[in-house]
């Protein structure tokens, strides 16, 4: 009687099988290595029910996997390399025939092909070996494992950006300066990335401490260094980063808003003017624009329900209690700045106030043009400190000639920042002295 196998313990955790076979399925549309693709997964599958020698099994199919996965990215990179990838097909379907008659033998019959199929394990691992050689001299795949990290990272390049709203016209141009504030993106999307119906995030937060920059973000271009989280690469980051553009891809407007007399007299125009930026920048005028004596929040709503979309509204400074009501009507989804957000719900606030420490560094280097990632001086690093944290003053500091990196020129000396460093303290004590008359 054969002596019963011990369980085999993969070399690849689940996560990693899981992002494999996403990869592999993705594959399975790309001509040349389609075929081997599907072979692959219907192998793992069969591999899967086999009652014995699993370990040889799996070992095999797992190695099958991690190179077809390295062959997929090859062939769907932006220079695709012509690779023969029929000899490893054809193993792999035999590797799926063993298999199966694995799953199907009796004992008895095990018995007496059991010297027969350990030769032609033997035999198939020889080939796959041979084949895989082969893929690795032509430089399209190297032998080694796949760690978790490196499967994710082919899964996102080869997964299809998701759609993204145009960037709508109106929103303030980036500085060099700007820096993406994750942890704003984060709480906003909380807010606005649920599964419910229409809701509204406010940024506030007091004059200069980036709320319309981190809102003109949210819907333009990406600009600055990205930082990725722990075990993302730059592209997830990236990806992450867009969430809130990819969520509406429908449409974004942004609607100017302002402090002014009259609020009730305001309104109408503001309105009508939201309507029509849906309208022409979000519709293209596919229907029909604000009839005769139509107001203009009345419009919107009917168009969001009437094309079910999903788009959202972003009101910059916004100061009146009015004008969120009426934007609550419209049954958009909207982020708006305020200096005050006390006119919306406690769960609806999204405080804007000091910069964390990494991204201060990145507006301080991008306002005095140093190299990305460059280390700040610790004269450098007391500049974010006497400017409290907040973007427009560090940006305002950095900008002054007497730190500035010129072109072509090296980046300004610690004794240059310690000059202003004097020079902010000195103007702040000043302020503090006549503020005590």
């Amino acid at each position: 009687m054969t002596k019963r196998e011990a369980p085999y313990v993969s070399i690849m955790a689940t996560e990693v099988i899981e992002v494999t076979t996403s990869i592999l399925k993705i594959g399975e549309d790309i001509p040349f290595v389609g075929g081997l693709c599907t072979a692959v997964l219907n192998a793992k599958d069969m591999v899967d029910k086999a009652s014995d020698n699993q370990a040889k099994l799996e070992k095999l199919c797992e190695r099958c996997c991690g190179i077809t996965v390295q062959v997929v990215e090859k062939l769907k990179g932006p220079t695709p390399l012509m690779v023969n990838v029929s000899p490893l097909e054809d193993c792999v379907k035999e590797l799926e025939e063993v298999a199966e008659r694995y799953g199907k033998k009796s004992c008895c019959t095990r018995l007496t092909h059991f010297q027969k199929d350990d030769e032609d394990i033997r035999d198939l691992e020889k080939r796959i070996s041979t084949a895989i050689d082969d893929l690795t001299a032509a430089g399209v795949v190297e032998v080694g494992n796949l760690m978790q990290q490196q499967v994710g990272e082919i899964l996102a390049r080869l997964q299809p950006r998701p759609k993204l709203a145009p960037v709508p016209p109106g929103v303030p141009m980036g500085q060099s300066w700007h820096t993406m504030r994750d942890g704003v993106v984060d709480r906003v999307y909380d807010i606005l990335g649920g599964d419910g119906g229409p809701a509204v995030a406010a940024l506030g937060g007091r004059s200069g401490a980036g709320k319309t920059t981190a809102a003109a973000a949210m819907v333009g271009e990406r600009q600055g260094p990205i930082h990725p989280l722990a075990r993302e690469n730059e592209e997830q980051a990236g990806t992450r980063l867009d969430r809130l553009r990819a969520r509406f891809s429908d449409g974004v407007v942004w609607l100017r808003v302002g402090k002014g007399a009259g609020v009730a007299d305001r309104l109408p125009l503001l309105m009508r003017k939201l309507a029509k930026a849906l309208h022409e920048e979000v519709l293209k005028s596919y229907v029909d624009g604000p009839g005769i004596g139509e107001d203009g929040e009345s419009y919107v709503k009917k168009i969001v329900e009437q094309e079910s979309l999903k788009c959202r509204v972003v009101a910059d400074d916004v100061w009146e209690p009015p004008v969120v009501e009426k934007l609550r009507e419209t049954g958009m989804w909207i982020l708006l700045t305020a200096r005050n957000p006390s006119m919306v719900e406690p769960n609806e606030r999204v405080f804007v106030d000091r910069l964390e420490k990494m991204e201060a560094q990145n507006v301080l280097r991008g306002a005095a043009r140093l190299p990305p990632g460059q280390s700040l001086c610790d004269v450098a690093m007391k500049v974010l400190e006497v400017c409290g944290y907040v973007a427009m003053d560090i940006a305002f500091v950095g900008s002054w000639s007497s730190v500035r990196t010129v072109d072509n020129c090296a980046p300004k000396s610690s004794r240059a920042w310690a000059g202003v460093v004097a020079e902010i303290t000195a103007q702040m004590d000043d302020v503090r002295g006549h503020a005590q008359f």
